[in-house]
C-alpha cells in the first residue's frame, strides 16, 4: 500500500475530508496513524468553519494564513470567507482606504460584503491575547453584510461630526450625524455585537439583531442622535454612558428586549441637555435596566424620559430610574401594560408617572416605588396633577406601590453576569449614603484565588482602577476621585467633558483571570487625533 499523506498543520478544509481520514485510517499501516490522527484533530477545529487572519500591517499580497494576513478591508469583501468562518483580526489600529460608497462619497470607511446564514454566523473578533482597534464608520448592503457577530473589538470614528449629511435624515443637518454601523437592511442586519468597545461616534446602530455586553461612551452631537436607533431584537447586558438623546429609541422587532442595561449621564457632554435613555415602541420588554440621570444644582433642570412606551403587549419591570423626571408613558393604544416593581426617583417636583389616560383595564401598574428628592412628588394622567394618595384612588394603580418625598432609597448593588463571557460582569452602584467605598458580592461571579480586574465604566479606557486576587465573596469598590472619559472627537461641535457623577453613582466591569487579558482595552492612542480628513 501507498504511503497516506496527511495535511497535519495546515489543517483539512471541510468536514466531509475528516470522514474521508476516517475511511482511510481503517487501510493504513499502525506507524501511519498517529500521524493521521493529528491530522484529525486539525479537521475537527475546523469543522466550525475556515480561520482567517488580519492584521493593520498586511501586504496586498497576503492570503488570509496567519503568516501573511489580509489587509481588513480585502477581508471584508473575499469571496473566501462564507458562513461559519472567523476572521482573527491582529492587534493594532485599523483605519480605512476604501471611498467609492455612494452613501459617504468621498470619506473613508469600511465597506462589507461577506455574509453569513441566520444559524452560522461569520466572526470577526480580536485574536487571542490582542486587541484590534478600528477606526470611521461602516456601511453594509441590504442583502449583504449581514449575518455577521463582531465580538471584542474597539470601534470608533476620528472624523465624528465632520461627515456629510446622512441621505435618511433629510434636511436636519448641514453635517451628519452618520452611523457608525450604516445598513440598508432595513427589516434586520442578522448581526451580533458582543463586549465589544464603542466610543466617540454619531449616531451608532440600528437595526441590528443582537447588542450583548458593550461598553459604549460618547454617542451623538446633539437630541437627534442615539445609541441604538431602532433597536432589533435584543439591546442586553450593555453600559452606555454620556449619550446625546436616549440610548434605545423606537422599535422594530415584535418582542425585542431591553434587558439589564447601565445607562448614565444623558447629555451631560451638552451641559444638562437632551434625553434620557428608552422611548421604545411597539411590542417589547423592558426589564432590570440601571440608569442614572441628575446633574449638579448648577445646572437648570431638564426633562428626561427613561420610557415612552407607545405600542402594544409591553412590560416594564424591575428597573431603576434615577432622573430628573424618571418617566413618562404615553400610551394610546395598548393591548396590554404592566409596569411593576420598579424603582424611580425624581429630583425634582415634575411628575414621575404620566398617562395619556388612566383607563386601568388593559394596565398593570403596581409594586413600584416612587421617591421625590423635593418635597412634592406629582403624579399625571394629562389632565390633572395629583398626589400619591390621590393618584391611587384616582387611577386605580399602584395599590401596593409606596411613594415618599425628600427621600431616596437604601443604598443598593447590581451585578449582572456577562451571558457570552464567563468571570466577566458589570456593576452598577446606588450610593445615596455617599461612602468612600462599597462592598460588592462577586461569589457568583469569580471563585476564590481568580485574579480579577476592575474598571470604571465612567472612564473605561483609562484601564484597570483594581488588580487583586479574589478572596471568595466579596471585593471593595472605590467611589471617589473617578475620572470621566474625555472627549476625543466632538470638541469643535460644543461637547465639553462631563462631570463626574461618583461617588453617588457608579458603574464598573469586572473581568476574572480566567478570560482573555487582552480583552481590556487600554485607552485610544493618542496619535488618532492628527489623522487628516
Amino acid at each position: 500500500m501507498g504511503e497516506l499523506v496527511c495535511p497535519v498543520g495546515t489543517g483539512i478544509k471541510d468536514c466531509k475530508s475528516a470522514t474521508l481520514v476516517l475511511k482511510l485510517l481503517l487501510k493504513t499501516p499502525m506507524k501511519l496513524i498517529k500521524h493521521c490522527l493529528l491530522g484529525l484533530l486539525a479537521v475537527t477545529s475546523m469543522c466550525g468553519g475556515a480561520q482567517w487572519f488580519v492584521a493593520p500591517n498586511a501586504t496586498t499580497g497576503g492570503n488570509g494564513s496567519k503568516p501573511q494576513p489580509w489587509q481588513l478591508q480585502v477581508a471584508l469583501t473575499n469571496g473566501s470567507v462564507i458562513a461559519g468562518d472567523t476572521l482573527w483580526l491582529r492587534d493594532g489600529t485599523y483605519f480605512p482606504t476604501m471611498t467609492n460608497e455612494t452613501r459617504f462619497p468621498g470619506e473613508p470607511l469600511w465597506f462589507v460584503s461577506i455574509t453569513g446564514t441566520s444559524n452560522n454566523l461569520i466572526t470577526l473578533r480580536s485574536y487571542s491575547n490582542e486587541w484590534a482597534k478600528i477606526d470611521r464608520p461602516w456601511a453594509f448592503g441590504e442583502f449583504s453584510g449581514i449575518n455577521l457577530r463582531f465580538r471584542d473589538l474597539e470601534f470608533y470614528d476620528s472624523l465624528k461630526g465632520n461627515h456629510p449629511t446622512n441621505y435618511s435624515y433629510g434636511g436636519y443637518y448641514t453635517n451628519g450625524p452618520w452611523t457608525q454601523f450604516n445598513s440598508k437592511n432595513s427589516s434586520g442586519t442578522g448581526n451580533e455585537w458582543i463586549n465589544c468597545v464603542v466610543h466617540d461616534v454619531d449616531n451608532c446602530w440600528g437595526y441590528e439583531k443582537s447588542i450583548r455586553g458593550c461598553i459604549i461612551w460618547h454617542v451623538g452631537l446633539n437630541g437627534y442622535e442615539h445609541v441604538n436607533y431602532p433597536v432589533g431584537s435584543e439591546f442586553i447586558g450593555n453600559i452606555s454612558a454620556w449619550h446625546m438623546a436616549e440610548v434605545i429609541n423606537f422599535t422594530i422587532a415584535s418582542g425585542s428586549v431591553i434587558s439589564s442595561n447601565i445607562m448614565f449621564g444623558a447629555g451631560r457632554t451638552l451641559g444638562g441637555t437632551w434625553n434620557g435613555d428608552v422611548a421604545a415602541t411597539s411590542q417589547y420588554s423592558v426589564l432590570f435596566n440601571y440608569s442614572y440621570n441628575l446633574y449638579p444644582s448648577s445646572v437648570s433642570e431638564q426633562s428626561f424620559t427613561f420610557i415612552s412606551a407607545l405600542g402594544t403587549s409591553n412590560v416594564i419591570a424591575n428597573n431603576v430610574s434615577v432622573s430628573q423626571t424618571p418617566v413618562v408613558i404615553g400610551d394610546t393604544n395598548y393591548a396590554s401594560l404592566i409596569f411593576t416593581n420598579n424603582i424611580l426617583v425624581a429630583n425634582s417636583a415634575s411628575a414621575v408617572m404620566t398617562f395619556l389616560n388612566n383607563t386601568n383595564s388593559y394596565k398593570t401598574v403596581d409594586y413600584n416605588s416612587y421617591f421625590s428628592r423635593s418635597n412634592t412628588l406629582a403624579y399625571c394622567d394629562y389632565t390633572a396633577s395629583y398626589t400619591f394618595s390621590q393618584w391611587k384612588a384616582t387611577t386605580g394603580f399602584d395599590t401596593h406601590s409606596t411613594g415618599a418625598n425628600a427621600s431616596v432609597p437604601s443604598d443598593s448593588v447590581y451585578v449582572i453576569p456577562n451571558q457570552d463571557q464567563p468571570k466577566r460582569a458589570h456593576i452598577a452602584v446606588y450610593n445615596w449614603s455617599h461612602s468612600d467605598n462599597v462592598i460588592v458580592n462577586l461569589s457568583g461571579v469569580l471563585n476564590g484565588g481568580d485574579t480579577y480586574q476592575l474598571y470604571s465604566a465612567q472612564d473605561y479606557g483609562r484601564g484597570a482602577i483594581q488588580t487583586d486576587s479574589f478572596g471568595g465573596t466579596t471585593i471593595s469598590v472605590p467611589m471617589t476621585n473617578l475620572t470621566t472619559a474625555p472627549v476625543l472627537y466632538g470638541t469643535s461641535w460644543g461637547l465639553t467633558n462631563p462631570s463626574a457623577i461618583s461617588p453617588e453613582f457608579g458603574a464598573f466591569v469586572v473581568i476574572g483571570s480566567s478570560t482573555n487579558a487582552a480583552h481590556w482595552p487600554p485607552a485610544p492612542p493618542s496619535d488618532l487625533h492628527t489623522i487628516p480628513r
